[in-house]
């Protein structure tokens, strides 16, 4: 046993349990160690014990869960009576389609379905509404808006579809995402306007699929009374308020129904139901009978008021895949670039990318070929399986053999194949069944894992589908590039690196090719538009522009508070609003205006400027003619476009 694990268990926490069976006992040791190396990595210095702590607490994180599954498949079923959030987790069998296939293929358009959304939401919502709404408020806060802009975004012929994105990062991400939206919220009167209402598309990986899913849910609330509604202040793993052997039981009691159902489950399932307890449903936190968000699924998110009148932008959630890469890309991350990235959204699941070009129903997600069912698509499980990083373990074959989780992994392997399930290996990521054989190459499942984990940290493959047209993506970028946990623009590079290797499907602007030209440049501290000047031979391979603010750095001489780390998983209110307040000034600053006393302010121009960005798409969509920059959007594309 590792030496700081044994301390940390007989020294500090052993005499405090009550007594456990011999297979219990590697349970409670490893989350009593993880548990001090988290509080210890809190305030520790590079000469500390924190980097050999933190790298052994990686690796029995997994060890918990998979030893509580393994005592799962080792105990019969009739020990654990299934609770009610078990029995609402669990998929259920329903007919499968008749006369129509279950996979929609080739995808080489959007579903019509989400076709109509986006219609309808456009004719009902954004051209008599929230357009005029948005010029309407930059009126009111005194700005004079260039014609060009308001005509623009005053008729529907020639209003942009615009796109959000949120990157992955964990609760920084998520925090962080808040805030950018928060800026951009109509009900907000120290914002931008009313460009959250205006967008068409929401777009979320990893901590980013919390945000996004969760506001949907809770039919967008304001972000800061959604961030409160997080119950942040309890760690994801250890909660305070709850008996930590307690809660592990009941996180696990709740997959139960999954696998009597005779589907595999996996740690992704238990951080599912953990996570569930904070983005889906947070009311009872503490209650082991309340269902904790179990039944609600991301198809039914449609059946909401908000949604059924076309109120909120479609969300769109990505994970990666771990199927083979069929390009010959370098891996530069813990995924190739190549590998297909699956898109989860109300209507369906699947990929636009040539490796699959396929999608199914996201109401029968889980199903295949004769075999249907409903519940799959749990809310609490797109959220896990966006930010499943738990493969990461599963580097190599010689680093799982010298695992700690080795010995276990082969038990897991001499018992699940009678249950149906793959390789040990797979209880690291999450797994689907495989609706898409033969296309995938692969034999049973689909094997998930975090969104982010092919470098592409902000999820804009969705958003540029050139059957959605989206003319304008705004990015909150909050990745943990630099050592200080700051974005430096690598996400955006992957995206470019990635969008090269499907030229047909994809067109993205042009960004710099390494970070440190963002760094250099401080594109990373002010917000930059990417591909103000492009010119194509046709409109569908014309890349959206991209209005990028990052976490890059504090605003306006503040000192940093959004730089947390991505395993810090408990946030105080108090933190929460600080991190929400500095986002706010780092969204609102635009390019800082230098003052004499040596101070910084914020632009006064950059609503104006930003709404100059929303619109440059929409120049060509003018009739008769494309409408041509007024003298103030040209003024203000030269301060704020990357060229």
């Amino acid at each position: 046993m590792n030496g700081i694990m044994m301390d940390l268990y007989t020294n500090s926490f052993r005499p405090q349990l009550c007594p456990v069976s011999v297979e219990a006992e590697p349970i409670l040791v490893s989350l009593v160690f993880i548990h001090r190396c988290i509080r210890m990595s809190a305030h520790a210095t590079n000469d500390s014990p924190r980097s050999r702590c933190e790298k052994t607490a990686r690796r029995f994180l997994a060890m918990i869960l998979q030893t509580l599954l393994a005592l799962f498949y080792l105990v019969p079923a009739v020990v654990f009576a299934q609770s009610p959030a078990a029995s609402a987790y669990a998929p259920t069998a329903t007919a499968c389609p008749s006369g129509t296939p279950l996979v929609r293929q080739p995808a080489n358009r959007i579903n019509a379905q989400e076709a109509e959304y986006i219609a309808s939401r456009k004719a009902d919502v954004l051209a008599r509404g929230s357009w005029i709404n948005y010029i309407n408020f930059l009126r009111s806060d005194r700005l004079v808006l260039p014609t060009d802009v308001t005509t623009l975004l005053a008729q529907p012929g020639t209003q942009p579809t615009l796109g959000l994105a949120v990157s992955g990062g964990s609760y920084r991400a998520a925090i962080f995402g808040a805030g950018v939206l928060d800026a951009i919220d109509s009900r907000n009167p120290n914002g931008l306007g009313g460009l959250l209402q205006a967008s068409s598309y929401i777009a979320g990986l990893s901590g980013g699929s919390w945000l996004v899913l969760s506001l949907a849910n809770a039919e967008l609330p304001r972000l800061p009374n959604l961030t409160q509604s997080w119950r942040a202040d309890e760690d994801i793993i250890f909660p305070d308020g709850i008996d930590f052997i307690e809660y592990a039981v009941d996180l696990i009691e709740e997959i139960e129904g999954k696998l009597a159902a005779g589907y595999p489950v996996t740690f992704v399932d238990v951080w599912s139901r953990a996570l569930s307890r904070h983005f889906v449903n947070s009311s009872d936190f503490f209650n082991p009978n309340a269902l904790h968000g179990a039944g609600i699924t991301l198809s039914g998110l449609m059946q909401l008021p908000s949604f059924q009148q076309r109120q909120q932008p479609f969300p769109i959630v990505v994970a990666d895949s771990l199927t083979p890469d069929v390009t010959g890309a370098a891996a530069a991350a813990a995924v190739p670039l190549g590998n297909t990235i699956f898109e989860f959204n109300p209507f369906e699941f699947g990929s636009f990318d040539p490796t699959l070009n396929a999608f199914e129903p996201m109401v029968l997600l889980g199903s295949v070929p004769g075999k249907c069912v409903n519940r799959f698509d749990q809310l609490s499980f797109i959220e896990g399986t966006s930010s499943n990083f738990f493969n990461f373990f599963n580097a190599s074959a010689t680093t799982l053999a010298d695992s700690p989780i080795a010995s276990l992994l082969s038990l897991l392997e001499d018992i699940i194949p009678e249950r149906g399930v793959e390789a040990g290996a797979d209880l690291l990521t999450a797994m689907i069944p495989d609706p898409f054989q033969p296309a995938t190459n692969v034999t049973k499942f689909l094997r998930l894992v975090d969104g982010g984990e092919d470098g592409a940290n902000d999820p804009l493959q969705p958003l540029l589908v050139h059957d959605r047209n989206v003319d304008v993506i705004i990015v909150a970028d909050a990745s943990a590039d630099t050592a200080d946990n700051f974005a430096n623009g690598a996400a955006l590079i992957a995206s470019q690196a990635r969008a090269a290797l499907f030229p047909q499907n994809y067109s993205f602007p042009i960004v710099p090719n390494d970070t440190s030209t963002f760094l250099s440049l401080n594109l990373t501290r002010r917000p930059t538009f990417f591909g103000c000047n492009v010119t194509a031979t046709n409109s569908s391979a014309i890349p959206p522009l991209i209005i990028y603010i990052a976490n890059g750095g504090p605003p306006l001489g503040q000192s940093p508070v959004t730089n947390t780390p991505t395993l810090k998983l408990s946030y105080t209110s108090s933190l929460i609003d600080a991190m929400l307040a500095q986002t706010l000034d780092i969204a609102t600053q635009g390019i800082p205006i230098q003052n004499t006393n040596g101070t910084r302010s914020k632009d006064p121009a950059w609503p104006v400027c930003l709404a100059c960005g929303i619109v440059e798409r929409s120049r060509a969509k003018g009739f008769p003619s494309p409408v041509p920059r007024s003298p103030t959007c040209q003024s203000c594309l030269q301060r704020y476009c990357f060229s």
